[in-house]
């Protein structure tokens, strides 16, 4: 499962009043990626996200987070 947090994103963009069009072309990716990256539609690559976080003005952050049990794995 991955989680995008897409506020700081978002924040980025309107603080420099950019479109998803120029931060698209700033970040040379498609338009599709940055809206599919802004809603959590699809799964693109780390690449992809660190290209339109540079373009903002911003770092990429991954983590690895405890998640609980699933219940096949509590019954091992």
């Amino acid at each position: 499962m991955y989680v995008y947090e897409t506020k700081s994103l978002n924040a980025a963009m309107g603080a420099r009043r950019m479109t998803n069009r120029q931060l698209a072309a700033a970040a040379g990716v498609s338009i599709r990626s940055v809206s599919d990256v802004r809603n959590g539609k699809r799964n693109v690559t780390l690449r992809t996200i660190t290209a339109i976080a540079g373009a903002a003005g911003l770092d990429v952050e991954l983590r690895f987070t405890q998640r609980p049990p699933s219940e096949a794995e509590e019954a091992i």
